[in-house]
């Protein structure tokens, strides 16, 4: 299966072996969180904010957690649900960090064919992920 990175300000495709699984979304979602691989040949990186970020983040609460969680996924009629917790808001930015973050989600969740639709969600709480 493939995780979406980033490279500059463009998303790029990495293949990745997953050990075969039902939740293969799930897993898909679960690689993505903890980033590429540090000191990648192709010099891949992620907008999604990682441990390190979380930790030192100036809005982190005295709830978070150590790094952003993949709290539910569900995929009905071709919608895919992805909830996160609230430590994928650390250090949240302008409009175009906002835009890659949903990009890699949502281009590693719609290489499924049973995916036609994502909703991002954190917390429950729609549209988070706006500038």
């Amino acid at each position: 299966m493939e995780v979406y990175w980033v490279r500059g300000e463009q998303l790029y495709a990495q293949t990745i072996r997953i050990p075969r699984t039902l939740g293969i979304g799930r897993a898909s979602l679960e690689m993505l969180l903890w980033g590429p691989t540090p000191n990648n040949r192709e010099g891949f990186q992620t907008a999604l904010p990682l441990p390190a970020e979380v930790l030192t983040a100036g809005n982190r609460g005295m709830d978070w957690g150590e790094r952003v969680l993949l709290r539910d996924l569900t995929i009905v009629n071709g919608v895919a649900r992805a909830d996160f917790s609230k430590e994928l808001l650390a250090n949240a930015g302008g409009a175009a960090r906002m835009l890659l973050i949903r990009q890699q989600i949502e281009q590693t969740l719609l290489q499924f064919n049973t995916v036609n639709k994502v909703i991002i969600t954190v917390e429950g709480q729609a549209d988070m992920l706006e500038p």
